[in-house]
Formats: structure tokens, sequence, C-alpha cells
């Protein structure tokens, strides 16, 4: 039986969409493929979170490594070779798999074993000058990247944007790069079907409105919140229309004082409410109560909560950035991210419209087959299949 590692190195909390990308990826092979797969995650959160699923293991690694071999690691990335002392540790990893597949990581090339590398995006190249982007993370970003496509069997990004964009900065061999579309994360399809009284009862403590439009980011810069704050607020002033806002990630980030401060500073703290951090099932039950996801991300190819709304019949508002309007076709409506009078006019626009609603949820019906762990899955197995023949297995 073939054996695939797939190193998840995201963290529960701080890894934004990366984490339920990895978490599709598992599932999506576990049910696509007859391999055996080993997950090997560094943050303990994984230990109550992950699947149970069949011919699955999990293994935790140590996330802090011993100064020499974090400098080893380095001296291998920096020269493009391979160095003895990084050699497979059974001890750690258990039985050595046939390939493995990892998120913007080095552990294949690092310990000798044919990968996989994900690529989430290459914003850093448009957008410099963003806080998540300072000088030392585009350097080490630019050599990983480098190492990764150069090294692996195949790199697998998100679009065909995603994949121009590659072979335009890094001038890489086309074949090597496959776009495999996202999908919809497993726990939205688990909890798909939780009842209006379920959704309710799961979101009490937070004593949220009746209805609101809602906004699941991290709190990044690129994410964009501050433009939707003062779209809100625009909207407040000019049409009389207090649209209700609820702003779920987690609150470590630096940007979420921004935000906060300007919340307080327009007095919007009753109509945005920021929720930090929540569990799979409440942000289904959020989902479900929304009147609509608003999606204003400037830098991003792709991205999964667009998904997510349309599997649960939420409406999508959307920024027209990269390859979103590809992504999201006609279940939803766009808005220039930078322009805060369009992303008002298209949240008035769903918010009090219910035949605009009604249509977008229907355009998004037809989608959502497509959008499934087990059609992500089957995409990802032809790939290990591609890959396993390239590399003579």
């Amino acid at each position: 039986m073939t054996e695939i590692g797939i190193h998840n190195s995201t963290r529960m909390l701080d890894s934004g969409g990366g984490v339920h990308y990895m978490k599709s990826v598992i599932d999506g092979l576990s049910k696509s493929s007859d391999c055996q797969i080993t997950v090997y995650f560094e943050d303990p959160s994984f230990e109550k979170n992950r699947s149970t699923l069949p011919r699955t293991e999990w293994r935790l690694i140590p996330g802090n490594r011993a100064l020499i071999q974090t400098i080893t690691r380095g001296f291998s990335a920096l020269l493009g070779c391979h160095i003895p002392l990084l050699r497979w540790d059974e001890n750690i990893y258990g039985t050595k798999p046939d390939i493995i597949i990892s998120q913007e990581s080095l552990i294949g090339f690092y310990t000798k074993v044919p990968f996989i590398s994900f690529i989430g995006d290459v914003m850093y190249k448009y957008f410099p000058t963003l806080d998540e982007y300072s000088l030392k993370k585009r350097l080490l970003r630019d050599l990983t990247i480098r190492r990764m496509i150069g090294k692996s069997v195949f790199t697998v990004v998100d679009s065909e944007q995603s994949k121009e964009d590659l072979v335009r900065f890094f001038k890489v061999d086309p074949d090597k790069v496959i776009p495999i579309p996202l999908c919809a994360p497993p726990h939205i399809h688990k909890y798909r079907n939780m009842s209006e009284d379920e959704a309710n009862e799961s979101l009490v403590k937070y004593d949220l409105p009746s209805e609101f439009v809602l906004y699941p980011a991290q709190f990044w810069e690129h994410k964009n919140h501050l433009r939707l704050i003062e779209a809100l607020h625009l909207l407040r002033k000019e049409k009389n229309e207090t649209i209700p806002a609820v702003l779920v990630g987690s609150k470590s980030w630096s940007n979420y004082a921004d935000v906060m401060n300007l919340i307080t500073k327009y007095a919007m703290n009753d109509q945005v409410r920021c929720l930090g951090y929540v569990d799979d099932h409440e942000i289904v039950a959020l989902y479900k109560k929304a009147r609509a996801l608003v999606y204003p991300s400037f830098a991003d190819y792709t991205n999964i909560p667009v998904l997510e709304a349309m599997v649960l019949g939420v409406p999508v508002v959307c920024s027209n950035s990269f390859s979103m309007t590809e992504q999201v076709g006609k279940a939803g409506i766009f808005f220039d991210p930078m322009n805060i009078e369009d992303i008002g006019e298209k949240i008035y626009r769903v918010w009090t419209d219910n035949d605009l609603a009604t249509q977008l949820i229907h355009e998004a019906s037809r989608l959502a087959p497509e959008l499934s762990v087990e059609r992500f899955g089957e995409r990802w197995t032809n790939l290990v299949d591609d890959t396993l023949q390239q590399i003579g297995q």
C-alpha cells in the first residue's frame, strides 16, 4: 500500500485558511484514495480537533527544534543541497512514506522524500509594504518558494492566475504547477443541515442581532477590515441604514487594535461585533444566521469563506480582486475593495433586496456539488498517482 505523509505545520488559532485547507487535503485523500496516510502536526490543539478517518494516523512532532537543526535547515535551504544531518528520523516521524505533501514547507527536501508542495499565494510580490510582509518575511518566503518549486515533484496552487504568477516571478516549468480549486472544508459539510434551533442555541452566549453580515477572516491588513467599517459607517450616515456586522478571527494580530479603534471612533461597538476565534460548529451557526457573507480582502487569488457561504446557502458580497470573480461566478456580487462607496453600495443591495439574495443562493446551489471535499480529494488523488508515476513507483 502506498504511504503518504502530510506535513501540517498550520496553527489552529493563527493560520487562517491554511488550517482548513490542510484539513480538506487530509479528509479528501482519506475518502478518495486507498493510501495509508500519516499526518505530522506541530500544534497540540489538533489533538482534539483531528478527524477520525480510515487509514489515517496522526503524529505530533516537535515544533521547536534544536538550534543546530534550525541552523542546518537554514544552510540547506540557502545552498539548495541536502545535508545528511537532516535525514529522516523514524523516532519522530515513524515509517518513511513514499511521498510527502506539505504546505509551504521544505520537510521533503530536508529529509530526501519526494514531495508535493502547496503554495497559497505570492501576494507579497504585489503588496510588499503591508504589515504582514516585512522585509525578513519576504526574503524567507522568496527563498522557501524557490526551493519548493525547484525541489518538489509538483507544486499545487488554487487558481490559474496563481500558476501564471509562479511562472512569471520564479521562472518555474508550467507543467510542474497544478491548479486545484479550493473546496468548502469538512466541517461545513458536517454541520450543513444544522437546524435553526441548534444554530440559535450555539450562538446564545454572543447575544447577536437576528440578522447581520458576516466576515470571518484573520485581522491581517490585506483582509481590509478598515474599509469595511468605513463602508458600514457611510451607510449609516448617508442612508440612515444600520447594518449589523459580525467579525470572526483571532485577536492576536496587531491590526485587530486598529479595527477596534476605528469601531470605537465611529461609536459602532453595538453595530459591529468582534467575536474572536470561534469553533467549527459556531462558524456554521453564524453562517446559518447571516444575511450575507461580506469578503473585502484585496490580496487573495481565491478564498475559502465564499465557498463556505455558497454551500450553506448564504449570499456572497465579494471583492473583485484577482480570481475571485471566476471563483464565485453568478453566486455573488462584486465590489472594488479599495472603494468604500462601492463596498457599501453592494452590501446595501443584498441587505435590502430579497429577490437578489434569493437569486444568489440559487446560483450557489448549482455550483455546490463541485465544492465538496470528495471532489477535492479526487483531484488530489489523481495528482498523487501522477507523482508516484513520475518517481517510478
